[in-house]
């Protein structure tokens, strides 16, 4: 603090008095700096409060918009794994449609091929079967002729064989009746031939005898011709014997090949029955077939529906990719949005930095302005007093160049309460005027005020965002010197949060400016000029 220091020098080597209009001047603008400051206090109670609220609202709209990302991330790879499960599916159903037609379609060809040869070899084998039926009427009606004729030789060998028996008897009865009467006859013969042999023997022996062998050969002659009819009768036996052989045999054989005729026709019988059921099978299978041949439209009406499934999965996933490049560009857009927001914020801090450090070393020279002027026993100007003048009309019109570039930005408070329409009235004779100073210092340092500004954060809240004009279109509107003069003389300032004011106030807020800005630089102009004349 040099200046400080010689302009204490300078009061106590030539203190002059301040005249009264200096006085009031100084007056009105403690008294417009108090108004000011509890104006400013006030709004910076509500900024806060709208900060805090904002930032809040900001706070959940980030989370709001972090989940809603998520949600559509999770349904968008829901929807993805949904597709690609869809899509593996459908090339399931179409390999599977492929080798159910293709088995389909083998199996009808096989099928087919089946039938026909089936066809084929039942019609051979009914037309072997009735070859073999008319075989077998040949067989029944020669078996029926040979039975008959079996029937009848079997009555005519019986008959024969009684006829034979009869015979056999009669000639057995014969040869017996025979043998008694020859028996008799010899015996009788013999006696006779006896009585005569005894009755000739006693005359004429020689006669005797030549009758015996005359009789004994007559005997033997017949006797001959009975062996003879015996022998005869005896192969007529025989030969009746070996017919009789031979009929059986005739029997048997027939017999045997009766039993071969009835096991063939079992066996035909089985080959019928069998040939029957599989007639029946091959109905069935072609029933089959003809239920499976209806069928096939059916199938075919299932695969026309599952490619129009297929053609509206596809037009879903269409659909859905199209969403999600919507939605990517969505994002897309929305992280432009909040890039450029991050950069208008940083712009923003950094000029409510530069304000905050303006208004802080504004507020110090003018509290030191002020406590050198109470501290002045005599009330007298100093040439330190002038140069501090002339570094509070600097800083106003740094400050001034601050405003317009906030104003131009759209940022900041309403201009309306920096300065009134009608300046207050001023006395010609303040009462007092030590202890109103004491007063105004006390206002300015008292603990019940808070202070007006916090370091890094003035209260200049930011406007949302203007969709007409963005931030870098309003700071290019600025001129060089003046966007160089509000960066050189500020230092770093640490980030401050930013509230968003509505739009309808920050379009009030605009409004007003355009007509209170030129209010500002002529009151600034008019106190610049009353300290050209004081000094």
């Amino acid at each position: 603090m040099p200046t400080k220091k010689k302009g204490r020098v300078l009061a106590d080597e030539k203190p002059e008095p301040l005249t009264v209009i200096e006085r009031e001047l100084y007056m009105v603008q403690i008294k417009d700096l108090e108004g000011t400051l509890a104006k400013y206090q006030e709004r910076l109670d509500e900024l806060e409060v709208t900060k805090f609220d904002t930032a809040e609202k900001q706070e959940q709209l980030g989370k709001d918009l972090h989940d809603v990302i998520a949600y559509l991330k999770k349904g968008l790879n829901q929807k993805i794994d949904e597709i690609a499960d869809l899509n593996d599916k459908l090339i399931g159903l179409k390999q599977a449609k492929d080798n159910e037609k293709d088995a389909y379609e083998t199996q009808l060809t096989h099928l087919h091929q089946e039938f026909q040869e089936t066809k084929d070899q039942l019609t051979s084998e009914n037309m072997i079967l009735a070859g073999k039926l008319d075989a077998l009427e040949e067989f029944r009606v020669q078996k029926e002729e040979f039975m008959a004729r079996f029937a009848g030789l079997e009555e005519q060998l019986r008959n024969q064989e009684h006829e034979h028996s009869e015979i056999i008897y009669d000639l057995e009865r014969r040869a017996v009746v025979d043998k008694d009467r020859l028996k008799k006859e010899m015996v009788s013969r013999v006696n006779a031939v006896a009585a005569e042999f005894r009755r000739i023997s006693k005359r004429q022996v020689a006669e005797t005898t030549k009758r015996a062998i005359r009789e004994n050969a007559s005997i033997s002659s017949q006797l001959g011709k009975v062996s003879e009819k015996s022998v005869k009768i005896i192969k007529a036996n025989d030969q009746l014997k070996l017919e009789t052989q031979m009929q059986k045999r005739t029997v048997q054989l027939l017999e045997e090949s009766q039993k071969e005729l009835a096991k063939k026709n079992l066996s035909n019988l089985k080959v019928i029955q069998m040939l029957t059921d599989k007639c029946k099978q091959q109905r069935e299978s072609l029933e089959n077939c003809a239920l499976r041949d209806k069928l096939i439209p059916q199938f075919e009406l299932a695969i026309k529906e599952l490619e129009g499934q297929n053609e509206s999965l596809r037009e879903e996933i269409i659909s859905l990719k199209k969403q999600l490049e919507t939605k990517q560009s969505h994002l897309e857009n929305q992280r432009s949005v909040m890039e450029q927001q991050e950069k208008r914020r940083k712009q923003v801090e950094k000029v409510l930095s530069d304000a905050a450090y303006a208004l802080k070393d504004a507020l110090q020279d003018k509290t030191e302005c002020a406590e050198e002027a109470f501290s002045t026993a005599h009330l007298e100007k100093t040439d330190s007093e002038v140069l501090l003048y002339a570094h509070r009309s600097q800083m106003m019109q740094k400050l001034l160049l601050l405003l317009n570039s906030a104003a131009v930005l759209g940022l900041g408070p309403s201009l309306g309460e920096f300065i009134k329409d009608t300046l207050p009235h001023l006395d010609p004779k303040p009462p007092n005027l030590q202890g109103r100073y004491a007063s105004a210092s006390a206002a300015i340092k008292g603990p019940g005020i808070l202070p007006h500004y916090k370091v890094g954060d003035l209260g200049l809240v930011p406007r949302p965002k203007q969709t007409s004009r963005s931030v870098a279109e309003k700071v290019g509107q600025l001129s060089k010197t003046t966007r160089l003069g509000l960066l050189r003389p500020f230092a770093k300032s640490a980030p401050t949060q930013v509230a968003y004011l509505p739009e309808d106030s920050a379009a009030a807020d605009q409004g007003m400016q355009a007509s209170i800005l030129p209010k500002i630089a002529a009151a600034c102009c008019l106190q610049d000029q009353g300290c050209e004349q004081t000094s």
